[in-house]
């Protein structure tokens, strides 16, 4: 057994020597083409070398402005400087891919919902508020913008968060339904009955929150999409 773990720990400082000595190469190459960067930056992400990886991506005017791109240096940014610089650095990117022209109004859209969510699991729920009214200054019936403002104003201004639920469209039951008959047949034991179809402020803002946690099992991370 103690052969073993030697021989682990061996096999462990052997791969850590080799992949320094590859680093070193490629960092001391006198031209650095697309394809050694990218070798560069995988070696560093590997090595855990966040701050090196960011470094050596951050100079590729190849794929300056494209989603994917901005996701990765967002998330190394997550690791190496923290949630305030990465969120900057993709509210700056968000603005840079509006201007661009090159994307729909739908993806811009679903773009800045993905960043709201992730500014609120940051507890930045004012920040993440201020997003969104900017997204539905451009498109107010944005329902998951709404539904997701609600959760975000009720962390810091219930009163307002009642005002921000009025803004959520009401579905016209037809006349004909009886709601008390459509409930008492399909039963309410789940507490959601037909009744919340047509829901008061406070209702609409737990079904706003209820959404939100239900979403939120997977933890939001840096990225637009």
């Amino acid at each position: 057994a103690v052969v073993s773990t030697q021989s682990g720990h061996y096999g462990r400082d052997n791969k850590e020597k080799k992949m320094d000595e590859a680093v070193k190469v490629l960092t001391d190459a006198p031209v650095r083409s697309l394809a050694v960067q990218l070798a560069l930056a995988q070696l560093q992400k590997s090595k855990g070398d966040f701050e090196g990886c960011h470094k050596s991506l951050s100079g590729l005017s190849e794929f300056e402005g494209r989603p994917g791109y901005i996701n990765i240096l967002a998330g190394l940014l997550l690791h190496t400087a923290g949630p305030e610089k990465c969120i900057g650095y993709l509210e700056d990117a968000l603005t840079k891919l509006r201007s661009s022209g090159s994307y729909s109004a739908s993806q811009l859209n679903e773009w800045t919902i993905s960043l709201a969510r992730f500014v609120l699991s940051q507890n930045l729920p004012q920040r993440s508020a201020t997003i969104l009214e900017y997204l539905l200054s451009r498109d107010s019936t944005n329902i998951k913008a709404l539904a997701l403002l609600i959760r975000s104003v009720s962390l810091f201004d219930a009163p307002r968060a009642k005002d921000v639920a009025q803004r959520l469209p009401e579905i016209q039951i037809p006349s004909e339904i009886n709601l008390e008959e459509l409930e008492m047949g399909v039963g309410v034991t789940s507490g959601r009955g037909l009744r919340k179809v047509i829901q008061p402020e406070e209702e609409k803002i737990k079904e706003a929150n209820r959404r939100f946690e239900t979403k939120k099992k997977k933890v939001p991370t840096a990225t637009l999409r």
